[in-house]
C-alpha cells in the first residue's frame, strides 16, 4: 500500500507522459528516533506521540523505484562526526 502522499513514476508518467529514472525518496527514522524527537517537542501527550508513531509507520513506500533513507541521528552527532572526520586534516 501507498502513501496517498507519495509518487511513484507510474502515477507521474500517467499524468505528465514517460519520464525515466524517477524515483519516490523515503526519508524516515526508527520508531525509538521518532518518539524522542516528538516527545522533546513537548507538544503532545504520550497517547498522541503513539497515535503520530501508528501514522508514520502505517503505510511505507515500497518497491524498485522507492530510496529510503533513515535519519537515526541528530545534529549533535551529526557535528561530532564531522569532527571525528576533520581531525589532522588541514584548513588548505
Amino acid at each position: 500500500m501507498r502513501s496517498p502522499h507519495a509518487h511513484s513514476p507510474n502515477a507521474h508518467a500517467t499524468r505528465f507522459g514517460a519520464v525515466a529514472d524517477v524515483y519516490t525518496l523515503f526519508v524516515t527514522a526508527s520508531k525509538t528516533t521518532l518518539r524522542r524527537r516528538l516527545s522533546s517537542r513537548g507538544r503532545e501527550d504520550d497517547t498522541q506521540v503513539e497515535a503520530r508513531l501508528a501514522r508514520a509507520t502505517a503505510v511505507v513506500p515500497e518497491g524498485p523505484d522507492v530510496i529510503t533513507v533513515r535519519v537515526d541521528f541528530t545534529l549533535m552527532s551529526l557535528m561530532a562526526m564531522r569532527e571525528m572526520t576533520s581531525v589532522g586534516k588541514s584548513n588548505a
